[in-house]
């Protein structure tokens, strides 16, 4: 799109009073500040991601813009903004002016720096900020007390302020690919977060007590350097996903629905289970993916709501009776282990849909082949 074809467009939704405009995909290095002229504007869409029927991201449609106008802030009755794939180095502080606005995607930009007045926008609910040079966040960002979705995946954040606290009605916060070696205090005061993504940094540790998150369904912690499962996590009685492998799906729908999986991470350093796992009665999904587990803990079969247990790469070469007990298993993945045989017991997993066993000398029965998928 020329620029006077641009103009021409936007004189048209001026004219019309248009409540919504969608830009993206037409090669744009500068948006004129004549946008401001848009006054009526609710959704402006500068780039996005393209859906199928499911929902689930089949591409991206976007432009490459280096900067936004300060005329932007004129557009006050904005509730949507999406600026996928971009080339954005830095926001206007006139963004702050945007008020009423309640979802702001700047996913895939250039952002090294948010200006502090973003802290002004005291409706939003969703803040992507995924895939950026962010290193740091300004505190004013922890006043945006309406957030439900707070998404940092994929950018260069050391440290996590204390004042997350304050973001009290947070579901989901992203922190997926980052720097981080410890997490605050004030992050296990998000009593109605119910998804915590941290995989894919640097943590050790955990020291916050996470049973004080008596929302959380799914943690992800893949990818770091745990040589041990945190005593913490066992706490969360409630949980239901548990990642501690090196391949998540991300299940919030509003964002990328699975790490980038080009990217190879190595998993975690895991060689033992504490017993105190079988405690986590509710989990539904386990994955000790590309860890260096020897055996599996007998309470780990007291977690009877298992529908899948991923357990590839890792150096099991016995896979204990017990297996029979979790009987709503649904998918039983044991690539690359050292297993030379299965216990009878395997047959009592009637649910059972996936069976991955590639990578091991087992010979494999037929009455265990028999309907099962491999």
């Amino acid at each position: 799109m020329t620029e006077e074809e641009l103009l021409q467009v936007i004189e048209k939704a001026a004219a019309e009073e248009w409540t919504e405009l969608d830009l993206s995909g037409n090669e744009l290095t500068v948006l004129p500040p004549e946008i401001g002229k848009l006054t009526r504007l609710k959704k402006l869409v500068l780039g996005k991601f393209e859906r199928n029927e499911d929902g689930e991201i089949i591409g991206i449609v976007s432009n490459k813009l280096k900067e936004l106008p300060k005329k932007i802030g004129l557009l006050v009755q904005l509730e949507e903004l999406q600026i996928v794939e971009n080339q954005l180095s830095k926001l206007p502080a006139e963004i702050g002016q945007l008020t009423n606005l309640q979802s702001l995607d700047l996913s895939t930009n250039q952002l090294s720096k948010l200006p502090a007045e973003i802290g002004q926008l005291t409706n939003l609910q969703s803040l992507d900020l995924y895939n950026n040079q962010l290193s740091g966040l300004p505190a004013e960002i922890f006043q945006l007390l309406n957030l439900r979705l707070l998404d940092l995946g994929h950018n260069q954040i050391k440290k996590l302020l204390l004042e997350v606290a304050q973001l009290k009605c947070l579901k989901v916060l992203n922190l997926y690919g980052n720097q981080l070696n410890t997490l605050p205090l004030g992050i296990s005061k998000l009593v109605n977060l119910e998804s915590l993504y941290i995989g894919n940094n640097k943590l050790e540790d955990i020291s916050i007590d996470m049973g004080q998150m008596i929302a959380l369904k799914t943690l992800d912690l893949s990818s770091n350097k745990f040589t041990n499962l945190p005593s913490t996590v066992c706490a969360i009685h409630h949980l239901q996903k548990l990642f501690l492998g090196n391949e998540v799906k991300f299940d919030y729908g509003l964002h990328l629905q699975f790490s980038q999986v080009s990217h190879i991470y190595v998993g975690n350093k895991i060689a033992n289970l504490p017993p105190q796992i079988g405690k986590i009665t509710s989990l539904i999904t386990l994955n000790l993916n590309v860890n260096q587990l020897s055996e599996l803990p007998a309470e780990i079969f007291q977690l009877s709501n298992l529908q899948s247990l991923h357990l590839n790469d890792n150096q099991l070469s016995i896979l204990p009776t017990e297996i029979g007990e979790l009987t709503n298993l649904q998918s039983l993945d044991l690539r690359s282990n050292e297993l030379s045989n299965l216990p009878e017991t395997i047959k009592k997993l009637t649910k059972l849909e996936t069976l991955d066993l590639r990578g091991n000398p087992v010979p494999i029965p037929p009455e265990i082949l028999g309907g099962k998928e491999l």
